[in-house]
Order: C-alpha cells, then structure tokens, then sequence
C-alpha cells in the first residue's frame, strides 16, 4: 500500500499602487489567494486505506517469565488467519480529504502632511520627510 500523495493547486495575486497629487499621497495594496488541496489516489492508481474483511480472533502471547524472550503466540479463537478463504471481499476507499482556502486582504492609505513654517507665515506640504 503506498503512501497518500497530496495535489494542491495555489494561485496568489498581490496588486499594489501609489498616487502622488500633492500634498496628498495615496497607496494601497491589496491581496488575492485560492488554494485547494485534496488526495485523488485511486484516480491515480494508488489504495491509500485498503480493505478487507475484518477477522475477529483472540491472540495470546505467553512467555516462560519477564525476562525470557521466548514466546509463543497462539491463536486460541476465531477464523485462521493464515488461510486465504477468509479474506473474501476485499475493497477500498477513497479518503474524500479535500480543502479549499481563499484569503483576501485590501489596505488603503492616503496621507497629507502640513508644517506651518512660522518664521515666514506660510505653510509646506511635508512628504516622508522631504520637504516641499
């Protein structure tokens, strides 16, 4: 039985702009994400969870003493594992195991920045840091 094999398919899209009509400055950034991930294994040939009829027995497993590493399992009830007619029916299973995500994220900014230079009596439009 192999392993499950795992198909994701991700599109990210990651707008962004600046406007600059002094004094005012506007950016903004936004965010759109689609992921879906699920395991398609018997389309691709592949039993994950393989069936087969349950056998309901009762094992044991004596050993002489704690210490000894002889034991001996017996199988004192149920159907006799090692004979193949009472594994009849055998199936198997889709795991059904899917997962969809959507993210989407908007951010928004504008700023208008204003010293009043009071040594002259005018105003200036400040713009990270520069001064217009």
């Amino acid at each position: 039985m192999a392993g499950a094999q795992k198909l994701t398919n991700s599109l990210t899209f990651v707008p962004s702009f600046e406007l600059k009509l002094p004094p005012l400055t506007s950016d903004g950034a936004g965010s759109c994400s689609r992921s879906k991930n699920d395991y398609e294994n018997i389309v691709r040939g592949i039993a994950r969870s393989a069936t087969v009829n349950t056998l309901v027995a009762d094992f044991r497993a004596p050993r002489p003493s704690s210490a000894s590493q002889e034991w001996t399992i017996t199988q004192p009830t149920g159907p006799d594992w090692s004979n193949l007619a009472n594994h009849l029916d055998p199936r198997i299973t889709e795991e059904g195991r899917f997962a969809l995500t959507e993210i989407d994220n908007l951010q928004l900014n504008a700023m208008e920045w204003r010293t009043r230079d009071w040594a002259r009596g005018s105003s200036k439009a400040v713009s990270a840091g520069n001064v217009r």
